[in-house]
């Protein structure tokens, strides 16, 4: 009897751990399932358009930035006054001033890109500021 109870008590060890392999092999599918599904569904941050991302972002200030397309570029300018300033300009004069405050271009940079004398490009950048200045200040925004 003792035999008996040896090999039943095997018997019930190995339906045992074949249910224990079972629901551990279940439950390894059913991992990777979701993880495929999941994966389906997810995007890299580098692959999102900056519509999205802004949409996604979370910040104190109640007001969106205002985005400027700079070239290949986009610049967020927070300063409502400023940006509201900016569009005053015409595109060529924004962009010139966005290059060289925000992307951070030389004049020289810019003289090349606009195909100018960096001397031109100084005198127009300054001009641009004061401007710019005139415009906040009329608005009692500075």
């Amino acid at each position: 009897m003792n035999e008996l109870s040896v090999s039943v008590q095997k018997q019930v060890e190995q339906q045992f751990h074949n249910f224990c392999m079972t629901i551990l092999r279940n439950e390894t599918r059913d991992i990777y399932r979701e993880y495929a599904r999941q994966k389906k569904h997810e995007k890299f941050l580098e692959d999102l358009t900056l519509e999205e991302l802004l949409e996604l972002s979370v910040s104190d200030e109640l007001k969106k930035p205002t985005v400027f397309v700079v070239g290949e570029n986009f610049v967020l300018v927070r300063n409502e006054a400023l940006a509201l300033a900016l569009e005053q300009l015409a595109a060529q004069k924004r962009e010139l001033i966005l290059l060289y405050f925000f992307l951070n271009k030389t004049d020289q940079e810019i003289a090349e890109l606009y195909d100018m004398i960096r001397q031109t490009v100084t005198y127009q950048r300054k001009s641009i500021l004061k401007q710019l200045r005139l415009y906040l200040e009329m608005d009692d925004l500075l």
